[in-house]
């Protein structure tokens, strides 16, 4: 062999070396460490090093998918490239923690892919959340909803975001594609922010099956004594804080984002009835019981630690100090302190009153003296369906039944309370093709005349009005007041 033709054979197998080294560099994470070390002035990002073998990563996390979940989403991590100074840990729990500084220029969208669950989602309303961890300056979960158009196009259009509000509600639409997908903004500096992505269906607004505890509110508190102090507010209705509705595993992710993930000065849990928790970041687990004022603070309360549920649990259903009626916002509180009061109760239903009404309300409600079975006692099916969207009215006095009428026509009643003021109830379901609502007493209308079951409770001691107020029953159970709509 030629001296040429001997330096073509080297040529060829140093050529054939070079490319088996960097392919093995690009495959074997263990090898392309070996060789950065010998050729890079800094290490890379960790995270490089798992990406190696293709440009995207699936990370399944496996006890959630053998175990079953309401969760939609949270069992996958599909994620690209991240070289560029983060990484994301994903824990066999479903959570996913990202540490690192993004170099990046842009964001960098970090796709959350569902387990075994088309995201062309069935219509219905459902909650968001990340488990309250989201930074609002470097972070944050979204989704987002692809619509293709006609001629090849397509519109981006964000369904729900968190920080804010992740509750939505969606109507299925074959030509719109759903993904979720967390995204790191540029010059994001992270150390260990937990994700607990989570995409809940509530299937039932009545039972509030999925509280939003888990998707807390961040909002400034306007406070002349402390300032503007930013803190997160979470409502949970002290009624569904009975181990099922909100169990002690979701009271724990609670806490535990606060303690870990609280961007801001305080959190405060509203329980809906007057009272409420504060706890102050710098006193955790310390916080504070009692009645919240309108700033949404707690002034000589009872000290408690919010992270020993069973303590929680016994300082908040031993309560016995006396609220305002007009405090309350919780249907199940409102109910059982209407049992406790000389009242003379006034009901009236606009639109439909019945669809988010549940066994335990109903249960309440029979209670004051309403014979009608509005919710039937089937699990499975708690609405009444033959009185779905009928015009009711009722009127209470002491646990009795002074007057009630269900029916698909317009309903009206005219009578005289114990001290002779004279009242009229009108109701109007929307089989009857208008919505109305209407409670007057000596010529004064006092009914909130929103969509859901109206009350005007009377005072026989003092002879006046003490409180108007709607509950949603149709959808939420939610609690509508006049000066919350001024």
């Amino acid at each position: 062999m030629s001296r040429e033709k001997k330096f073509q054979v080297i040529d060829i197998v140093l050529f054939v070396l070079i490319i088996l080294i960097t392919i093995m560099a690009f495959c074997n994470k263990r090898f392309s460490m070996m060789v950065d070390s010998f050729f890079l002035p800094e290490e890379r990002n960790k995270a490089y090093y798992d990406m190696l073998n293709s440009p995207s990563k699936c990370f399944e996390c496996k006890e959630l998918s053998q175990n079953g979940t309401k969760n939609l989403l949270a069992n996958y991590l599909r994620s690209g490239d991240r070289e560029a100074g983060y990484s994301i840990t994903v824990n066999q729990d479903g959570t996913f923690l990202i540490s690192g500084n993004y170099t990046g220029e842009y964001d960098a969208s970090e796709a959350i892919t569902p387990s075994g669950v088309d995201l062309n989602l069935p219509s219905g309303d459902y909650v968001l959340s990340d488990g309250g961890a989201s930074s609002e300056d470097s972070v944050y979960i979204k989704l987002t909803g692809i619509k293709l158009l006609i001629g090849g196009g397509t519109e981006y259009v964000t369904i729900a975001s968190l920080p804010g509000d992740g509750s939505f509600h969606w109507d299925r639409d074959p030509n719109v594609e759903l993904y979720c997908e967390i995204v790191i903004r540029p010059r994001a500096s992270l150390d260990n922010v937990e994700f607990r992505p989570m995409l809940l269906k509530v299937e039932d607004n009545a039972n509030q099956d999925y509280q939003p505890c888990l998707t807390p509110n961040y909002d400034w508190k306007k406070d002349e004594t402390d300032g503007g102090v930013k803190f997160y507010k979470y409502d949970i209705n002290k009624g569904a804080l009975d181990g099922e509705i909100v169990t002690k595993d979701d009271w724990k992710i609670m806490v535990n984002s606060m303690r870990f993930q609280m961007q801001a000065d305080k959190a405060v849990i509203d329980l809906k009835d007057g009272h409420g928790i504060e706890i102050r970041k710098c006193e955790y687990p310390m916080g504070t019981y009692g009645k919240l004022n309108v700033s949404m603070t707690v002034r000589d309360g009872k000290e408690i630690n919010i992270e020993d549920y069973n303590e929680v649990m016994k300082v908040i259903n031993s309560n016995s100090e006396e609220i305002e009626l007009s405090d309350v916002r919780d249907i199940y509180s409102y109910l059982k302190a209407l049992g406790n009061g000389k009242y003379t109760i006034l009901v009236s239903v606009s639109d439909d009153g019945v669809a988010a009404l549940n066994r335990e309300a109903m249960e309440l409600l029979r209670k004051l003296g309403v014979k009608t079975n509005l919710a039937e006692q089937n699990i499975e099916n708690v609405v009444n369906r033959a009185y779905y969207r009928n015009s009711f009215y009722c009127v209470l006095r002491h646990g009795k039944n002074v007057a009630e009428k269900i029916g698909e026509e317009n309903l009206s009643l005219s009578g005289v309370l114990p001290d002779d003021a004279e009242y009229t109830i009108e109701s109007s379901g929307q089989n009857t093709g208008g919505v109305n609502s209407s409670i007057r007493i000596d010529g004064n209308e006092y009914a909130m005349n929103f969509r859901g079951m109206n009350f005007v409770i009377y005072d026989e001691e003092q002879h006046f009005v003490v409180d108007s107020v709607c509950f949603d029953t149709n959808s939420g159970l939610y609690c509508h007041r006049q000066a919350e709509h001024m």
